[in-house]
């Protein structure tokens, strides 16, 4: 597995061989994953016996929150190249606000920036991050340009396919050459791969991937909803999660529901992304994704405490 980053920006390597999934562990999510559903997942181990393993290279239509991890990459990496500050005050222009400045839309009241006429960098990377504002992404894509994004961040590390392709707004209020832009696709290993060179130091160095990772929410209240034996006894887990609702063609209901989290467990990390896309029979059906974490990561958690982690497979092609 080659990784890259670094304080100056050189290419750090570490080969960590991409195992198959063991059978035992598939046969258990293939019960767990309801037959409405489709997922993908992706997990890099980093401990004693290291390895990256993953269902597929399927990609969805990414949820808000995950892609916002490209857009912040690249900000750590244009703050920590010198080219921005996290004091510089950005406008923020009407076109680029979502939500309900009146605090009446209950799923977009903690947006501070819906009403704001301007923000620091630092102010919009936390929203972005902890709150999840598209508002802060949007104005962030703006700033950063979308094009860089994907040339500096996505494509350097070789996460082709993941780009960022719109802001996060309805089609027709997108900038001029944009509003015909296909959906913004997620590839789960992309994902893990950026949170594992951030966990290590190696996106944009130790300082600032210290930064994004202690941005990300503290899992601390949704371990009671993972009770495995992984994070019954985790030292720490951080997660981003992320949820889109809409409608097919024919008018049925279809859900995208995501999550990444770094696990630390002493001195092991397992960085792990789970994707999955579903038509629920009833709005009351949800993808069962506690439990398929909890699988996932119990699952190679045993594999990393064994003297020998399985048949190596090829190895993949961004890592």
């Amino acid at each position: 597995m080659d990784v890259g980053g670094g304080e100056a920006g050189g290419r750090a390597r570490l080969e960590v061989p991409r195992i198959a999934v063991p059978e035992g562990l598939a046969v258990q999510l293939s019960r767990i994953a309801p037959p409405w559903s489709e997922f993908g997942f992706a997990a890099i181990v980093d401990g004693r016996n290291s390895f990256s393993i993953e269902s597929d290279g399927l990609r969805l239509l990414s949820a808000a929150s995950l892609a916002k991890l490209f857009i912040a990459g690249e900000a750590f990496r244009r703050i920590g190249s010198g080219d921005l500050r996290f004091e510089t005050q950005v406008p923020i222009e009407a076109s680029n606000r979502v939500g309900d400045p009146n605090g009446l839309d209950p799923t977009r009241r903690d947006d501070l920036l819906v009403a704001a006429d301007s923000a620091t960098v630092r102010l919009l990377l936390s929203q972005m991050l902890n709150a999840s504002s598209n508002t802060a992404a949007n104005v962030l894509i703006d700033l950063l340009e979308r094009a860089q994004v994907n040339s500096e961040t996505v494509a350097r590390f070789g996460w082709t396919g993941s780009q960022v392709t719109r802001k996060y707004l309805p089609r027709h209020l997108e900038s001029a050459g944009h509003q015909v832009a296909p959906p913004t696709l997620t590839c789960p290993r992309h994902i893990s791969e950026l949170l594992y060179l951030a966990s290590r130091g190696s996106l944009n160095g130790a300082t600032f991937d210290r930064i994004l990772i202690s941005h990300l929410l503290n899992g601390v209240r949704h371990r009671r909803s993972l009770a495995g034996d992984s994070l019954a006894v985790a030292s720490r887990y951080f997660h981003k999660i992320g949820s889109l609702e809409g409608r097919d063609r024919r008018g049925n209901l279809i859900r995208w529901q995501h999550e990444a989290g770094v696990l630390q467990r002493g001195a092991t990390v397992v960085v792990l992304c789970v994707m999955s896309c579903y038509r629920p029979p009833s709005r009351q059906h949800y993808f069962p994704l506690p439990e398929m974490q909890r699988a996932i990561f119990d699952g190679v958690l045993l594999l990393e405490g064994s003297q020998k982690v399985g048949p190596r497979n090829e190895p993949s092609r961004s890592l």
